[in-house]
């Protein structure tokens, strides 16, 4: 998918990844607390307006407002925290080198490896006990457990990075071995004219 469409900043600040990060990246460091950029219904649509042609496909159904509803957004936003985990968990047990601390890492992403799996199920038996509002949010729950765990058993989940510009803490899979930003022109920019400030202000050496 493309890199974010200049629609969508600066709101979303981060978006074309792969859809796992695209999702935990919905909350950010703000002020120094987290902000959770899809709290409110309005910013959700928005988000899942970006993310139609390839959740579309994996529903098979288009979104519709049932997806959109308040209650799916719910089930999403608590489903997030167990992406998280998975995705923290697979970069330290993936990573390349020593790892001091590689059984933790393995139990904690295989406990939330398997409640993600939990929401793959068959929806077939659900249609006739949950209203349509669960049925699709249990669709979503499903999509973004089989985007999640596609990433992190892959071969490159070791690579996911995040964004080195102080107080930022987005993840991003790099294009260029190079890349310490999530955003070249955001954070980069930022970074670099940080340095360079203060370079300016300590006085050189007599």
């Amino acid at each position: 998918m493309a890199r974010t469409k200049a629609s969508h900043r600066p709101y979303f600040p981060l978006l074309g990844e792969p859809l796992a990060l695209d999702l935990v990246n919905t909350v950010v460091l703000h002020d120094g607390a987290n902000l959770d950029l899809i709290r409110e219904s309005h910013r959700w649509g928005q988000w899942l307006d970006y993310q139609r042609p390839r959740l579309e496909p994996v529903l098979g159904s288009p979104i519709t407002e049932q997806f959109r509803s308040r209650s799916a957004l719910e089930r999403v936003r608590e489903f997030r925290g167990a992406v998280r985990v998975v995705v923290e968990a697979a970069r330290v047990v993936r990573a390349p080198g020593p790892q001091p601390d590689a059984a933790r890492a393995h139990a904690a992403l295989a406990h939330a490896a398997g409640s993600a799996a939990s929401s793959t199920t068959s929806m077939a038996p659900l249609d006739g006990y949950l209203p349509v509002s669960e049925v699709d949010a249990e669709a979503l729950l499903g999509a973004f457990a089989v985007a999640t765990l596609e990433l992190v058993t892959s071969t490159e989940a070791w690579a996911i990075r995040e964004c080195q510009a102080p107080g930022c803490g987005l993840l991003f899979m790099p294009r260029h071995p190079s890349r310490r930003w999530c955003s070249a022109w955001a954070c980069g920019n930022r970074t670099r004219a940080a340095r360079h400030y203060q370079q300016r202000r300590v006085p050189p050496l007599p």
